[in-house]
């Protein structure tokens, strides 16, 4: 117990002094090498205050005293700890990949143990954090890792079932395959001509719109009737306000999703609409009911000024009112 209040003293992160020359370094390959390596390895520095240092040598000898129990739960917990301190301190490039092998060496370990599932957790993690490198409009390099990523939990809770690790699938597998909604529609909008949104979505295929008439006093009324609920529905009574209202327009759209677990964006068409204040809301169910389903939202002017300004010599503003679609002066 006193030898993990330690590591974890000294695995913080170090005090900005003034730092020597010969400074420590996580600088090996061989810091994320298989654990009974790991144990043999002369780790020297003339850098004795070095809070690095002394996690990496207590680790050590953690790994040692645990190397060979009979239920490997405790080494398991100990050299995961030497790997996340490592990969987050090593100055090599491609830690990640060293990282990542490092995992599966200890998998392999204890592959006939249900803690297998907890460093597989790990790898999964990793896959994720790898998904955040998905650029659909260049490729699909990390497209699939999401599911790579679930793919392992998947294989776990089959492997393990009710233990630690398929808890934690469980788990990472529940915030993969949470929906998610975002989107953006312009400020203003040209009066009986269609308009277009960006929609940002994930993990659902069916996206329904209203589109509802509001105003800039009813909104801010509605927002001020709340200000002093510091509850987290807050904001969901403030939509179910709006969601009461009869909507000007409704509609609907089949959302491609190939099931990579990745968000995704497209640009959707709304409807034609007079001058006005409008909400445009969107939600994954058709009865837009707040709770567990996804909502977005967004306001727009329907309108067909538009303006120029400019400042002058003299330091007055002038402001020019212009026909939004034609561009000719308005009088």
């Amino acid at each position: 117990f006193l030898a993990h209040r330690a590591v974890d003293f000294f695995m913080s992160e170090e005090p900005e002094l003034t730092k020597p020359v010969f400074a420590f370094e996580l600088d090996k390959p061989e810091y994320l090498s298989d654990a009974a390596l790991f144990v043999n390895l002369k780790v020297t520095t003339q850098d004795t205050a070095s809070m690095k240092y002394y996690a990496l040598t207590i680790l050590q000898g953690l790994i040692s005293f645990h190397l060979n129990d009979k239920d490997p739960e405790a080494l398991v917990d100990v050299d995961l700890k030497r790997l996340n301190f490592v990969r987050a301190h090593l100055t090599l490039a491609g830690k990640d990949d060293l990282y990542y092998k490092a995992l599966e060496r200890l998998e392999q370990r204890v592959s006939n143990h249900e803690v297998a599932g907890v460093v597989v957790v790990e790898k999964a993690r990793l896959w994720i954090e790898r998904s955040m490198l998905y650029k659909p409009l260049t490729g699909d390099a990390h497209k699939w890792d999401v599911k790579t990523a679930y793919t392992l939990c998947e294989e776990i809770k089959m492997k393990f079932p009710e233990s630690r690790g398929a808890i934690l699938c469980e788990n990472l597998q529940e915030d993969i395959t949470n929906k998610s909604l975002s989107a953006t529609v312009e400020e203003n909008n040209i009066p009986g001509q269609p308009f277009r949104a960006l929609v940002q979505y994930k993990n659902f295929t069916a996206l329904h719109y209203r589109l509802i008439k509001v105003t800039r006093e009813e909104v801010g009324a509605q927002r001020k009737k709340r200000d002093k609920d510091y509850g987290n529905d807050r904001e969901q009574k403030f939509l179910e306000y709006f969601i009461g209202k009869t909507p000007a327009n409704t509609g609907k759209y089949s959302l491609p999703d190939d099931g990579d677990f990745q968000q995704h964006s497209i640009e959707v068409k709304l409807d034609a609409l007079p001058e006005g204040e409008y909400m445009v809301l969107f939600s994954n169910d058709g009865k837009f009911a707040t709770g567990k389903n996804v909502l977005a939202y967004a306001f727009t002017v329907v309108t067909n000024i538009s303006y120029l300004h400019r400042g002058t010599k003299e330091g007055n503003t002038e402001v020019y009112t212009l026909n939004r679609d034609s561009g000719e002066p308005v009088a």
